[in-house]
C-alpha cells in the first residue's frame, strides 16, 4: 500500500477538523487534464495544413504541454512508478527531439505547408507522444498513486502551465527542479514577444 504514497507533493496545510489523509482537494487529475491537451492538439495536428496560425499554435500548446510533463508527470512516474523509470527518461529524450522539431517549424513560418517538412516531423512525433504517455505511462501511474495524489498533480499541472514557455527551447535542462525555476522566467520572455508580435497562442485565437 506504501507504493500508492510516492508522489511528488508537498504536504498539504492542515485543515481543522479533519484527520490526515481524508481531505479531497478540489480539481481533475493530472491525467484527465494531460489527455485532453493530447486531444486538443491531435485536433491541432489535423488542421495543420490550413495556415500559419494554426501551425504557430501548435508550437505554442505543444511547448506549454512538454513543459507542464517535465515538471510534474516525468517526476511522479520515477517517484511512484519506478517500473517505467526508463521509458520514463526515453520519454524525456523524445520530447527534446520534438522540441527542436518544432524549433525548426516556428523559424519556418510563412512558408506554404507544403514546404514545411518540419510540420510532418511534428505532426509524427505529436501522435507517437500522445500514444506513449496514455497507452502505457498514463495507466502506470494511474496504478502507482492516489486519486487525491493524482488531482493534487493536476492542480500544480494547471499552474505551470500557465507560466510555461510558449515557443521551444531544447537546450533547457531537463531536471524537473532546474525547470520549476527557469521555466517561468523563459515563459514570461516568451510571451512579451508574443504580445510584440500578435502571435496566436491559443486555439481560441484562431
Amino acid at each position: 500500500m506504501s507504493a500508492r504514497h510516492n508522489a511528488p507533493v508537498p504536504p498539504l496545510p492542515p485543515v481543522p477538523g479533519v484527520a490526515d489523509g481524508e481531505f479531497q482537494p478540489a480539481g481533475s487529475s493530472i491525467l484527465d487534464l494531460l489527455h485532453q491537451e493530447h486531444q486538443a492538439l491531435l485536433r491541432l495536428c489535423d488542421a495543420a495544413g490550413t495556415g500559419g496560425p494554426v501551425r504557430q499554435v501548435i508550437v505554442a500548446e505543444a511547448c506549454r504541454h512538454l513543459s507542464t510533463e517535465a515538471q510534474y508527470l516525468y517526476p511522479a512516474l520515477r517517484a511512484s512508478a519506478p517500473a517505467v523509470g526508463d521509458m520514463a527518461e526515453l520519454g524525456l529524450a523524445q520530447d527534446v527531439r520534438l522540441l527542436v522539431a518544432l524549433q525548426r517549424l516556428q523559424r519556418a513560418d510563412g512558408h506554404p505547408a507544403e514546404q514545411h517538412p518540419a510540420m510532418a516531423e511534428v505532426v509524427d512525433l505529436l501522435r507517437d507522444h500522445v500514444g506513449r504517455i496514455d497507452r502505457r505511462l498514463a495507466p502506470a501511474l494511474a496504478a502507482a498513486c492516489t486519486g487525491t495524489e493524482l488531482v493534487r498533480l493536476g492542480n500544480r499541472a494547471q499552474v505551470v502551465r500557465e507560466a510555461a514557455p510558449t515557443r521551444p527551447h531544447p537546450t533547457l535542462p531537463v531536471a524537473a527542479t532546474v525547470r520549476k525555476l527557469v521555466d517561468p522566467a523563459v515563459g514570461a520572455a516568451d510571451k512579451l514577444v508574443d504580445l510584440l508580435t500578435a502571435r496566436p497562442t491559443r486555439s481560441q485565437d484562431l
